[in-house]
């Protein structure tokens, strides 16, 4: 594993969210909670459809709730092939949150409200311990084969950036975050 990675963070403006093109799947407890915050607080969700949480199944590998998808066509020129014309519904038009932007406004911490797999993102994590980004010379764990050859290494998060930071500084704040949860 190399710890060395450096990363930028990214310009939501440019990379247009890609890192939410499918949606994401929900740990234990999630779904009832992102659930009641949009009961809670309907004025931040009014863009949301009916069913917002849906049962996925992604390559026949992965099963389970996760948000829901809207088609969404990417312009940015980096966006992966692999990748499909598709974004998390929960994603705004100017490429934000609406579960951050909820949080923001209503909680004690901009990420109380979001989905742990999107705010640790690209944070990797096994058995609670929380393990650096994928390194360039590491198989991205979501590499199965030719049509799909990975997620964290194609999004600009993601990415290790020779002009970047080291990873750690560059997500300190999740790091952080992720540390006092486990307190919790």
């Amino acid at each position: 594993m190399n710890k060395n990675i450096k990363l930028k963070r990214c310009n939501l403006q440019q990379c247009q969210a890609m890192c939410c093109y499918d949606g994401v799947y929900l740990e234990e407890g999630e779904e009832e909670k992102i659930k009641q915050v949009v009961r809670s607080f309907p004025e931040y969700f009014q863009h949301l459809p009916e069913e917002f949480i849906v049962e996925g199944n992604w390559q026949g590998i992965l099963n389970g709730r996760k948000t829901a998808t809207k088609p969404y066509h990417f312009s940015n020129p980096n966006f992966p092939a692999h990748f499909e014309q598709t974004r998390c519904v929960f994603a705004t038009d100017d490429h934000l949150c609406s579960l951050q932007i909820a949080s923001t406004h209503e909680a004690s911490h901009p990420w109380e409200f979001k989905p742990q797999s999107c705010w640790k993102f690209p944070l990797q994590e096994n058995d609670s311990t929380l393990l650096p980004p994928i390194s360039p010379n590491e198989k991205d764990p979501c590499d199965i084969g030719t049509h799909y050859p990975g997620f964290s290494t194609f999004t600009e998060c993601g990415k290790h950036k020779e002009e970047g930071q080291e990873w750690s500084k560059v997500l300190k704040e999740e790091i952080t975050y992720f540390n006092n949860k486990q307190k919790q």
